[in-house]
C-alpha cells in the first residue's frame, strides 16, 4: 500500500488531504483532522440528501481500518517533518 499525504495550510481543523494506493487502484478523498484529543482519518464520504455524510469506502475490518489509518498519520508526520526542515533552510 503506498500513501500519499498532501497537507493543508489553514486555520481550520483539516490538516492534510490524502490517497492510497492498493494493487493498482487509487482511492482519494482521506482527510487528516486535528481532534479535540488526537489527530483522526475521515475516510472518503459523500453528502447525502438527509444532509449526512455518509462513507464512500470503507475497510471490511478493524485491522485494515487501523493499518490504513495508521499509514497515513505516519506519512503525515514524515511529510510534516521534511516541510520543516526546508522552512529552516530557507530562512538561513
Amino acid at each position: 500500500m503506498k500513501v500519499k499525504v498532501y497537507p493543508v495550510k489553514s486555520n481550520g481543523n483539516l490538516l492534510a488531504n490524502a490517497s492510497i494506493e492498493i494493487e493498482g487502484i487509487v482511492i482519494k478523498g482521506f482527510k487528516l483532522v486535528e481532534g479535540r484529543d488526537n489527530d483522526f482519518v475521515s475516510w472518503p464520504s459523500q453528502k447525502g440528501k438527509d444532509g449526512k455524510y455518509y462513507d464512500q469506502v470503507f475497510a471490511l475490518n478493524k485491522d485494515i481500518r487501523r493499518e490504513v489509518e495508521d499509514k497515513i498519520l505516519d506519512e503525515y508526520e514524515i511529510v510534516k517533518a521534511n516541510e520543516e526542515k526546508k522552512e529552516r533552510r530557507g530562512r538561513r
